[in-house]
């Protein structure tokens, strides 16, 4: 199944706005997804109260944490959102370790819009959510939850 751009897909980038989160934005503008910037991890369960968040951003390491922190939080929310860590170098390692805690990718800056669109859109997929029509839904007892969300 492919993702198109009329699917829903709420992200969170947690961080100081920066050019990746520019970069980011650029991919969403072009598409009917949403992206919501979060200066600090704290602030990721009381959006996720109201907001159904399907991807999140995150530098490896900020001056609110590391992407670690990150996944800790996410692990709270239901379903658990998709975890793509930001690293401005190549790093195997960083991949296995995210990959194997439970993260989605790790992106390498500079940000490749080409390759974010089709991450995203994989994570998309992927992402057990009622929006996504023809696949095993999470049930939710809760109506559309996107409409305070802005586009970035």
């Amino acid at each position: 199944m492919y993702v198109d751009n009329a699917t829903i897909v709420n992200a969170v980038f947690v961080g100081e706005r920066s050019s990746h989160f520019d970069g980011i934005a650029r991919v969403f503008r072009r598409s009917s997804w949403m992206l919501r910037n979060l200066p600090g991890i704290s602030d990721l369960l009381r959006v996720a109260k109201d907001h159904e968040i399907s991807v999140v951003f995150c530098d490896a390491q900020s001056k609110h944490g590391t992407w670690r922190d990150v996944l800790k939080e996410l692990t709270r929310i239901h379903p658990v959102p998709r975890l793509f860590v930001l690293q401005p170098q190549d790093s195997p390692d960083l991949w296995g370790e995210v990959v194997h805690a439970g993260g989605w990718d790790v992106l390498r800056l500079p940000i490749r819009e080409a390759v974010v669109d089709w991450l995203v859109r994989e994570a998309a997929f992927s992402w057990p959510s009622s929006y996504h029509a023809g696949r095993a839904a999470v049930a939710r007892s809760s109506t559309n939850k996107t409409s305070n969300w802005q586009f970035a």
